[in-house]
């Protein structure tokens, strides 16, 4: 872990001061100042109405009464992508716009989704004993294999 966030806090931000003044040296002050705040605004833009889809797209899935699990994920990599995008440098730049690439961001679902189901989460709730949860709606138990059982109530009724 101590690893990651050296890579993270030191690793890339030596990167992105290296790359400024190699590219500011060969293009001059101004332009790479130009070339930083055009893509800032580019990439917040195409954040911006990545974003607003997927939010629609999740209230369409929501309506129909399916899990957004996937909508979900792929709106926190374009949230993720926009920060990126408006941190100043190159190197955050093209991860930001590699991630609002479609087929990048869809390779990063499957990713991101198999990693999820990997740590087994049903299974371990914070703060619940392990394979239980209960909720105002009724209890319920997470099987060995990941399968939620649950009864509930609505109205006096079981269903």
């Amino acid at each position: 872990m101590f690893i990651r966030l050296f890579f993270l806090f030191i690793t890339i931000p030596a990167l992105e001061l290296y790359l400024l003044l190699k590219i500011g040296s060969r293009i001059g002050f101004w332009p790479t100042i130009g070339v930083i705040c055009l893509t800032a605004v580019l990439g917040a833009s195409l954040a911006r109405s990545q974003g607003l889809s997927v939010i629609q797209k999740l209230q369409t899935e929501l309506s129909l009464g399916k899990l957004p699990g996937e909508t979900m994920v792929e709106g926190l990599l374009i949230l993720m992508a926009g920060i990126v995008l408006l941190t100043p440098g190159f190197l955050t730049d093209a991860l930001g716009f590699a991630i609002l690439f479609p087929p990048v961001r869809k390779w990063l679902i499957g990713k991101a989704l198999k990693y999820i189901m990997a740590q087994k989460i049903g299974e371990n709730f914070s703060g619940f004993q392990k394979g239980m949860f209960r909720n105002k709606m009724g209890e319920g138990r997470v099987s060995p294999d990941g399968e939620i059982d649950s009864t509930w109530h609505v109205d006096g009724e079981q269903n």
